[in-house]
């Protein structure tokens, strides 16, 4: 960019001068943008991110629709899908894990170049996400009922809860194949294909809903339970597109993948040693989670709906921020095999600004267009009441956990998976379930006080997430 002017003062009377002096302020605009948008780095992280943005938004897509259509059948019927949906992703977290495994150990060897050895990854983390979610999903299933106790504020609630759970577990098997494969891709850079999957048991998943919850095209109409159903068999469905897309011919060749081979033992240790902290991680946060549900339901029912809604709006929300921290992931794990570690700090930079930007837009649109947004749900007064004020403290958490999405993906992509795991769950389970509890139910805050506490347990995340991606330890894990 060139300076304004060479001269040291004015050289006509004409109006000159006034340009001069005028270009200072056009100046700095400019130097914002190319501070915020790298001409390099930027697109390769728009790239790999937004087939992520748009994939993940179409399963968080699956579970709005499930919410529209199911808000329709009244506050019982939501309550108990809100709930079910926490109680499955709390159990479904631990085999997240698998994702985040096979993500970082595929991007660390793409970076090294060692291409057999991404496929190798692929062959080991599908077949250990179906030989540890088979168990752990069947005993979901028969424990349904007796989970839904633990949580449901009335009888209704627990009867559509139970059924609504119990196929949200079947679909598990199906969602962890689903968090292997996507690992996979990521890491070696073809996050289309998660795009291509998630668009396609998306248009499952919709027409599935109307057809089972409403007894459409001779179907029995089935209700809360009809929701699971749609939402297991497009889980199953993107599990077996997943693989089929790993099949292909371009991808055995380049990776050598999907093989009959012999266990590798030191690989499945690594993906073990990566895959449970990262479940754990998981689990102790949406554990945490579904306890903050279980004191929201102290406060009725219509509470619960309201909390419901606004869960659901967050799991879009929070998607832009979760397509730049899996960019960024990936990008960091193939810099560092590279051995390029500052190259890693300012590709995962140049993702915490872009996801920063976006989030903090759509966090104002949550503080500006509240009520709107909670009626798109449910016009219950009661209900719409309850959600404005938490609508815009969510607009608020969105903003920085923005940033700290972004930032925790990255230490995890770069291997620092278990001290992620140490911070998380200490500050969930020391910090936040005592606080709600407190703020909720003792100091009588209700609702709008169980979610001050959401946002300020962000601002101490994206704090620390801050510190220790400055701090520059990550760039020496090995993997």
């Amino acid at each position: 960019m060139e300076p304004p002017s060479k001269h040291n003062g004015p050289v006509r009377m004409d109006g000159a001068e006034a340009e001069t002096t005028t270009a200072l302020p056009i100046a700095w605009p400019r130097r914002l943008l190319s501070w915020w948008w790298d001409r390099d780095m930027a697109p390769e992280v728009l790239n790999l991110a937004y087939p992520v943005i748009f994939g993940m938004l179409g399963w968080t897509v699956q579970t709005l629709v499930d919410t529209w259509m199911v808000g329709k059948l009244g506050p019982s019927a939501l309550a108990a899908t809100g709930l079910g949906g926490v109680i499955a992703w709390t159990v479904g977290s631990a085999l997240s894990g698998a994702g985040v495994a096979t993500q970082t150990l595929t991007a660390r060897r793409y970076g090294e170049g060692r291409l057999p050895v991404c496929g190798s990854i692929l062959d080991h983390s599908v077949l250990l996400a179906i030989l540890f979610s088979v168990p752990i999903c069947s005993a979901g299933v028969a424990g349904s009922e007796a989970l839904m106790k633990l949580f449901a504020p009335d009888a209704d609630v627990l009867a559509q809860g139970t059924d609504y759970v119990r196929w949200r577990f079947v679909g598990l098997v199906g969602a962890t194949v689903i968090f292997a494969s996507r690992g996979f891709f990521a890491g070696v850079g073809r996050t289309r294909v998660h795009l291509i999957v998630a668009a396609f048991t998306t248009v499952i998943n919709v027409c599935l809903n109307y057809v089972l919850i409403f007894g459409k095209l001779g179907f029995p109409r089935m209700g809360v339970e009809g929701a699971g159903l749609a939402t297991a068999i497009s889980s199953l469905c993107g599990a077996g597109l997943f693989v089929s897309m790993a099949l292909r011919p371009v991808v055995r060749r380049r990776f050598d993948s999907i093989r009959l081979r012999s266990f590798d033992r030191s690989l499945v240790r690594a993906l073990i040693r990566l895959g449970i902290p990262a479940g754990i991680r998981s689990s102790l946060v949406m554990a945490s989670y579904t306890v903050f549900t279980k004191i929201v339901s102290e406060l009725g029912t219509k509470s619960l709906a309201a909390n419901s809604i606004v869960w659901n709006i967050a799991s879009v929300a929070f998607m832009p921020a979760v397509g730049f921290g899996i960019a960024s992931a990936a990008l960091v794990g193939q810099r560092l095999g590279a051995k390029q570690p500052e190259k890693a700090e300012q590709i995962a930079r140049q993702a915490i600004r872009l996801s920063g930007a976006v989030t903090c837009l759509v966090g104002l649109a949550f503080l500006l267009f509240p009520r709107q947004l909670v009626e798109l749900f449910i016009h219950d007064p009661d209900v719409v009441r309850m959600g404005i004020p938490v609508m815009m403290l969510l607009g608020l958490v969105e903003m920085f956990d923005g940033i700290a999405l972004v930032l925790g993906y990255s230490l995890e992509g770069a291997g620092l998976v278990k001290w992620v795991m140490i911070f998380d769950g200490l500050i969930h389970w020391g910090l936040m379930v005592p606080l709600t509890y407190i703020v909720t139910l003792r100091l009588g805050f209700g609702l709008t006080g169980a979610w001050s506490v959401i946002l300020f347990l962000l601002v101490i995340q994206t704090l620390t997430f801050a510190w220790k991606f400055k701090q520059g330890s990550w760039k020496r894990v090995v993997v």
